[in-house]
């Protein structure tokens, strides 16, 4: 039986196609960790700590830039309540969920220098490389981590590229992080 392409494999066979680019899907690489990790929230469609330290690591592998990697040791595991995940919230219910969450063990020296509605800027005095990421809610989880490997982050909330930005920052990365449920919001404009 023939299945449809997913999204993913549609907007990869089209961007390879135009400009013989890679996607990094993080698919494999979480499903390799399934077993002795719990990823993601029951009654949240997001992935925990856990799950976007592992997505990060295996990105700045990707990426192989030299930066220094964030280890999960720096971390401690605490656990505690999620009042609402944004399932339960579709749905209008209730229910607390135990989850765990990564404290950082000793304080850091990154500094926020901007915090606007879609707009976030951080400094890291201890990193030399700087990063722009175009971003949704998932990378929530992941600004941590990069933040402690870059000296200067740059998030914006959206998926609208914005080339005079990266003009004037001169970043030596940038991330286009998307859930695959919003490919079809880029998916309509091919």
């Amino acid at each position: 039986m023939h299945q449809k392409p997913t999204r993913l494999e549609q907007i990869n066979a089209f961007i390879k196609k135009e400009i013989d680019f890679e996607i990094l899907d993080l698919k494999d690489t979480l499903s390799e960790h399934k077993s002795s990790e719990i990823l993601y929230y029951k009654t949240n469609t997001h992935w925990n700590d856990i799950a976007a330290y592992i997505g990060y690591h295996k990105t700045l592998n990707t990426i192989n830039l030299d930066v220094p990697k964030d280890h999960i040791s720096n971390y401690n595991r605490e656990y505690g309540p999620i009042k609402r995940g944004d399932i339960t919230e579709m749905i209008n219910i209730k229910s607390d969920e135990n989850i765990v969450y990564l404290s950082k063990k000793n304080p850091s020296d990154i500094m926020q220098l901007k915090s606007e509605n879609h707009h976030l800027h951080f400094r890291n005095p201890n990193g030399t490389k700087k990063l722009i990421m175009y971003r949704d809610s998932f990378s929530n989880a992941w600004m941590r981590f990069f933040n402690s490997s870059f000296g200067e982050t740059i998030y914006l909330r959206g998926y609208n590229i914005q080339p005079n930005m990266i003009t004037n920052e001169k970043p030596d990365v940038v991330i286009f992080e998307i859930v695959e449920r919003q490919l079809t919001t880029i998916l309509l404009d091919l």
